[in-house]
């Protein structure tokens, strides 16, 4: 059994991470240790840590710059990336853990959303499936990787948006990226208050014009001013 640290990197996410820690007492899981990773420090962040004996970081504001900073305080085998509003099920250690015997340097959860479901929930879930065989697996799927595969490749950009996509392309290239199936719960709240149709709409303009150049940083602010700024 390889060794694996969670990263959750927060940012104003007091309640989503009292939850996600509660989650992990619950669980208890053989973590050698959980990474929080705060983008501006907290001090209801650092003692919900405290109690709930994970390790708490102050960074620079980014999930990129976030991430990499908890990668290089941690010995672990592996490092797993979660968001604080993810729900975490019980079979997601043993399904990473099977992909971390396998040849896979790297590995990503089914799109699933939390509870309760909607009509339309489970044609997102098929088309996400789809296009994560051979496109893009997004951070809130908890990306995990080696962690001596991790270095080599330079870690995530560190940028404003799509931070994960240069290390997923990388992995998929080597042909060592897999799917673990179930162990995450995707949180709901944005495509409830978009729309389905927006949100999905949205989602796939930024990706196209990433892809097509634009920098992330333009990106990012044309989504806090038009798709964010609306929480």
């Amino acid at each position: 059994m390889v060794t694996v640290s969670l990263v959750i990197p927060i940012w104003r996410d007091t309640e989503a991470l009292a939850r996600l820690l509660q989650q992990l007492r619950v669980l208890a899981w053989p973590l050698p240790e959980t990474i929080v990773v705060d983008g501006e420090h907290c001090a209801a962040n650092e003692q919900l840590c405290a109690v709930h004996q994970a390790r708490y970081l102050v960074s620079s504001r980014g999930r990129g710059w976030q991430m990499n900073a908890a990668a290089k305080v941690t010995s672990a085998d592996w490092l797993w990336f979660a968001h604080a509003d993810a729900v975490l099920l019980p079979e997601a250690m043993d399904n990473l853990q099977r992909v971390a015997a396998s040849t896979a340097t790297g590995g990503y959860f089914r799109f699933r959303f939390q509870p309760p479901r909607r009509y339309w929930h489970g044609w997102l879930e098929f088309a996400i499936a789809l296009r994560c065989r051979s496109g893009i697996a997004y951070g809130d799927q908890a990306l995990f990787v080696q962690r001596e595969v991790f270095q080599q490749i330079g870690g995530f950009a560190e940028q404003a948006l799509f931070e994960e996509v240069a290390l997923v392309k990388t992995l998929r290239r080597r042909g060592r990226l897999r799917c673990a199936g179930d162990g995450v719960l995707i949180s709901t709240r944005r495509w409830d208050r978009d729309g389905w149709i927006g949100r999905t709409i949205n989602n796939r303009l930024l990706a196209t014009a990433y892809l097509l150049g634009f920098p992330a940083e333009v990106l990012a602010r044309w989504y806090v001013r038009h798709v964010d700024g609306k929480s």
